[in-house]
């Protein structure tokens, strides 16, 4: 295997249309030995681009996820106060950036820190060295930076173009074939598989909104949940233990017919963009 750079950052940059926007790198050379622009592979053990959020401890472990991008000094300004309000403010286009850092004054560095985008205030100001009053550096989540349709949105806030409505920005119904497959896959190997019986974590959050709505759970199992587990998928859902029903779903799933795991498959993506209903929180 090879590291590489994440194609779908240089296709970020080719979509920014800011002036003095020039290309500075995605991968990292030998003397960075942690952090966004190296590969997880390459990265020291514990670093903390692999192991503080959910969102980096999957994904390719040889792609490389970090932009940095040189600007003139007034674009600098513009582009870091575009990404400051809308990852303070939620922005939907924003929701595959990790970090990012530039200056709003051309004196201090300033950015914005997130470990999951899924917990509110789980974010806040940053800050780097003093290389980043000359060029921004966005980080993506590395279980993200694979799908263009997270990441290329980014280009519409660097280049401070007016934001949609959240559904026209991360749409999974909207996503390319390729895109959407893709992430099927991840989903259906990081849940469906031995993972899912890790029950903290990106799986844990997903039992706990799977355990939400017993129309979900019908489809886990194309019936009534077995009685022993002490779930049941008619009426309100009786809730045993987390446990047994995370080792349901690692067992049952695989039983399922195509049609019901292409839909829970479509309920799974939607939870994980924000599009589907119901509570979701571990």
């Amino acid at each position: 295997m090879t590291e590489y750079p994440a194609p779908q950052l240089r296709a970020l940059f080719d979509a920014v249309t800011v002036p003095s926007a020039l290309f500075s790198g995605i991968q990292g050379d030998r003397s960075h030995t942690y952090g966004y622009h190296r590969g997880r592979a390459y990265c020291d053990r514990g670093d903390y681009s692999t192991v503080i959020s959910p969102y980096d401890t999957t994904g390719d472990d040889q792609v490389c996820c970090a932009l940095d991008i040189h600007l003139s000094a007034a674009d600098m300004q513009a582009v870091t106060s575009r990404l400051m309000q809308a990852c303070k403010s939620g922005d939907p286009r924003t929701r595959a950036i990790r970090e990012f850092f530039g200056t709003q004054d051309g004196a201090t560095v300033t950015g914005w820190d997130r470990h999951n985008p899924d917990v509110a205030g789980d974010d806040g100001f940053t800050t780097s060295d003093d290389s980043h009053l000359w060029h921004v550096h966005i980080s993506i989540y590395r279980s993200m930076v694979g799908y263009a349709a997270l990441v290329l949105p980014i280009a519409g806030v660097i280049n401070g173009t007016a934001t949609t409505a959240p559904e026209d920005d991360v749409s999974y119904l909207q996503w390319p074939a390729a895109d959407r497959k893709a992430l099927a896959k991840d989903v259906a190997d990081e849940l469906f598989a031995s993972n899912v019986t890790k029950r903290g974590g990106p799986a844990g959050s997903f039992i706990a909104w799977l355990m939400s709505t017993g129309t979900r759970m019908t489809r886990v199992d194309g019936a009534v949940m077995d009685s022993r587990t002490g779930v049941t998928a008619t009426g309100n859902t009786s809730i045993g233990t987390r446990n047994a029903l995370a080792d349901l779903v690692a067992t049952r799933t695989a039983s399922m017919s195509a049609a019901d795991r292409e839909a829970l498959a479509d309920d799974i993506v939607k939870r994980l963009v924000g599009e589907a209903t119901g509570a979701h929180t571990a």
